[in-house]
Order: structure tokens, then C-alpha cells, then sequence
């Protein structure tokens, strides 16, 4: 005798397949092509878009201490303050577009080698505050790991399993509150940084001295970022 039900169920289960393979490749297709009818409109009136930063400095290291750190702001103008300028792929051709941004969120993607013959531990944490590079001590370092989404890990030395990978979020509503969705100092004109910004800020700590090599690092940040105020054709 034949399943009437069971057979019922396995159509409709294709057919809702075959539903959202349709809605993926419809949205795929949303975001290859956008059509704009009205005369003159050549971007919309806000875009928000994912960027990617690839830390150009690859090797960190500090003289005569036990504790480096550096980190990354929320300007996709200049991400690192010791780089100056060094904007984000593909904002530069944005900024032509738009005269404002406002970076919303930061997500660090970190993989970093110890090159040293000690173990090392390695701290990131979001802030509203961007910390100088090579200002904090180890004590410093210890506490800020323990913030909210901070991260830690040991890293062994340059003999052993020298390598460890972290990885966090900051956003400006977690980080500051309902004042960044309103205060313009957190936003800025695309030729410079906001008036205010929160940031990443990544050590490393040598619990048996000073360092003696630099950290080997591969950092990425993916910056959310909305640029706004579109670009108006007049002298």
C-alpha cells in the first residue's frame, strides 16, 4: 500500500529546497547589481560596507621592557595611529563618493609567533580607550585582558608551539551607549579621523623578562563602516 503521507512530506521538502536555493542566488545577484531610474543619482543616500585591514607592520617588538602593545581605532582614515594614513582598501575609492563615514563595529582576526626562548602570553581587548604603543606594563596587561570580549592565550617559545590565534569584537553601541548613535564626533569628513574614537588594543607580555626578538603578526580587522553625505557636483 502506498504512503500518501510520507510522499507528501518529501515533495514539499523539495519544494522548499528549491525555494531557498532561489532566494540565495537571488540575493546574490542583489548585491552584483543595483539599478538606480532617477537622473543624476549615481550612489545611494547611505551605504554601509564590510572592509578589510591587513596590518602592514608584521613584526612588533619593544626595547628593554617586558611588555609590548599597540592597537587600532575606529577610523578607517588612519586604523593605526603609528602608520599614519594608511586607510583601508577600497575607502579611498568610497571617499569619492561620500563626504562622511562612521565606522559602527571592528571585528580582529589575529594570528601572531613567539620568536623569543621564553613563553610569552598575548592579550586583546576592546576599549573606548586607544592605548600609546608601548605604554602599558605587564600589570596593565593582565587586568585589561579581563574586559568584556577581551582574549588571552600563551604562546610558547620560538622551539615549541610559538603560535596562538585570537580573535574579538568591538562596536561603538556596546563600547560607548546610546551616544554614538547620536554624537557626530564619532563620525567624520573622509579626509581625516573622528573627534572620538574606541579601539582594539593588543599586548604581549614576558613573564620571565625582557624581550629579546619582536612578535612575528598577521592582524586583520574587518571594518563596518557607513559612509554617508553624498558627494554633490558643484565648484
Amino acid at each position: 500500500m502506498r504512503n500518501y503521507n510520507n510522499n507528501n512530506f518529501k515533495s514539499r521538502k523539495a519544494g522548499q529546497k528549491k525555494l531557498r536555493r532561489r532566494k540565495f542566488k537571488n540575493t546574490k545577484g542583489a548585491e552584483r547589481l543595483t539599478i538606480y531610474k532617477t537622473p543624476g543619482r549615481f550612489a545611494p543616500d547611505r551605504l554601509r560596507v564590510n572592509l578589510t585591514y591587513h596590518d602592514t607592520i608584521n613584526v612588533r617588538s619593544v626595547s628593554s621592557s617586558n611588555a609590548l602593545n599597540w592597537g587600532y581605532r575606529s577610523s578607517a582614515y588612519d586604523p593605526d595611529p603609528g602608520v599614519l594614513t594608511g586607510s583601508i582598501p577600497g575607502f579611498v575609492e568610497l571617499a569619492n563618493l561620500y563626504q562622511s563615514y562612521c565606522v559602527h563595529a571592528m571585528a580582529l582576526d589575529m594570528e601572531m609567533a613567539n620568536q623569543n626562548t621564553e613563553s610569552v602570553i598575548v592579550v586583546c581587548w576592546p576599549s573606548k580607550v586607544l592605548q600609546n604603543t608601548n605604554s602599558l606594563s605587564v600589570d596593565d596587561l593582565n587586568e585589561y585582558a579581563a574586559n568584556l570580549r577581551g582574549a588571552s592565550a600563551i604562546v610558547a617559545n620560538t622551539a615549541g608551539m610559538n603560535k596562538a590565534v585570537l580573535k574579538t569584537v568591538a562596536t561603538g553601541e556596546q563600547l560607548i551607549g546610546p551616544r554614538f548613535k547620536t554624537d557626530l564626533d564619532f563620525s567624520a569628513i573622509t579626509s581625516t579621523n573622528p573627534v572620538e574614537t574606541y579601539a582594539i588594543n593588543i599586548g604581549v607580555l614576558n613573564p620571565f623578562g625582557n624581550f629579546t626578538y619582536g612578535m612575528c603578526v598577521r592582524a586583520r580587522v574587518i571594518y563596518t563602516v557607513e559612509f554617508f553625505e553624498v558627494r554633490q557636483l558643484e565648484s
